[in-house]
């Protein structure tokens, strides 16, 4: 069973669409509650309730195939995939049944809370009016990254491998090739590479300390050294930057309207996990 649940809760994180920039910026995604109603327990009657209410939601057999191509892309290489699918007594089949059992029951719970995760502009208003500390902007900068992967637990040697490479990339860099070019080319940071590896703006909270350090050491167009994080290299070229301010309303109300919409979304789902633990549920949502 362990083996089991950790797989699933693998392509749970694989199908919340994390990238490589969502994870330097820690990224949060808003689905614990959700993944904690869908993990699979023996006697639950939340699950089970789940299950039945589920049962006719509709699915794309592409939908389906793209999850279980997230999942696959978790391993290193196909044989890695089938060894673990295995080892946790899984067949083709029986992974393909279960997620999209899995993508039923996510469709159904999205639809039963979809109501309640209105956001009005007064809601946001209040929001911004009685949280003035968290719109002052701090110094913000913006840059481009080139990224290769090496996360934490890499072979040695291979990490050598990967900064060898990264250290190659900016000699061609300083040579005249193009950053923006490169990026496109040989970035593993599928999130930005399409955009010549932009990271957009960004300030202190969001990145790691050490690759903070590092940003704030350049000038406008200058590029770094290799910048090693948990994640692997980064190349970085800084290409602007903002002093300290105020956020506008007008500037800040989409992200409060978002932070507004997962913080209902959350206490959504643990109201509907609490309703599904109920054995009468099913009956009264019929």
């Amino acid at each position: 069973m362990r083996a089991l649940r950790k797989i699933l809760l693998i392509f749970m994180a694989a199908a919340a669409g994390l990238t490589v920039s969502e994870l330097l910026f820690r990224f949060d995604p808003t689905r614990t509650a959700i993944l904690r109603i869908l993990r699979r327990e023996a006697a639950n009657p939340a699950q089970e309730n789940l299950r039945r209410l589920a049962k006719n939601e509709q699915v794309a057999g592409t939908e389906t195939e793209r999850e279980i191509d997230l999942l696959r892309a978790q391993f290193a290489d196909e044989e890695r995939f089938t060894t673990a699918l295995a080892s946790a007594g899984l067949s083709r089949p029986e992974i393909q049944e279960r997620v999209a059992e899995h993508l039923s029951e996510r469709q159904w719970i999205e639809k039963q809370i979809a109501p309640e995760l209105a956001v009005t502009e007064g809601e946001c208003r209040a929001f911004y009016d009685t949280n003035p500390q968290q719109f002052s902007q701090p110094q913000r900068y913006r840059a481009s990254h080139l990224f290769i992967a090496a996360p934490q637990g890499t072979a040695v040697e291979i990490v050598q491998e990967k900064r060898t490479f990264a250290q190659a990339l900016v000699m061609r860099i300083l040579g005249g090739e193009s950053f923006p070019a490169l990026a496109g080319e040989t970035s593993e940071d599928g999130a930005t590479k399409a955009r010549a590896g932009d990271l957009n703006y960004f300030s202190s909270s969001r990145i790691p300390p050490e690759f903070f350090t590092e940003i704030e050491k350049l000038r406008r167009g200058q590029m770094s050294a290799p910048l090693q994080s948990h994640l692997g290299f980064h190349i970085v070229q800084l290409t602007g930057s903002k002093p300290p301010r105020r956020l506008a309303f007008e500037e800040a109300k989409s992200e409060i309207a978002q932070t507004l919409a997962n913080e209902k979304r959350a206490g959504a789902v643990a109201q509907l996990g609490e309703r599904l633990q109920d054995s009468n549920f099913l009956e009264a949502a019929r």
